[in-house]
């Protein structure tokens, strides 16, 4: 209909995500809300942080099979909450448009975005660190 809203993908680049203030509070407040604007993150080159800043806000990423992604990688569980293509521009256009294209596909990503978060909350890091504790201690020495 008229009022129909378009899909949003967002792209963030450069060393502070394509966001110019310097100072580092308003940067986190203008990526979040860039991202509460978005339906899928689009990170073409290396991923890092902002994996877990997509993931938080429900947003699902789609990037490229390539070296050099962070380790926060591992929370990307591609075909659920998140997307990962060949290198190549063509695979890359025709995943987004695709996702664009499939309003029941991105709605669940974004469901799975928001499920993944909830392991990625300072509480559950927090008692995955202390169960860690707890198994070193009952562990006997050799």
């Amino acid at each position: 209909g008229a009022n129909a809203r378009l899909p949003v993908a967002l792209r963030v680049s450069g060393a502070h995500g394509g966001l110019s203030d310097d100072r580092p509070e308003q940067r986190a407040r203008d990526k979040a809300l860039a991202l509460l604007c978005a339906d899928v993150l689009t990170l073409p080159g290396a991923v890092g942080l902002s994996l877990v800043d997509a993931l938080s806000l429900g947003v699902p990423l789609l990037c490229c099979e390539q070296r050099g992604h962070g380790p926060e990688l591992a929370y990307l569980q591609p075909g659920r909450n998140g997307w990962m293509t060949a290198p190549t521009a063509m695979a890359y256009a025709q995943a987004l448009g695709g996702l664009l294209t499939d309003p029941a596909r991105l709605a669940a990503a974004q469901a799975a975005a928001l499920d993944s978060a909830r392991d990625l909350s300072l509480e559950a890091m927090v008692q995955r660190f202390a169960g860690g504790i707890e198994e070193a201690l009952v562990c006997p020495r050799v």
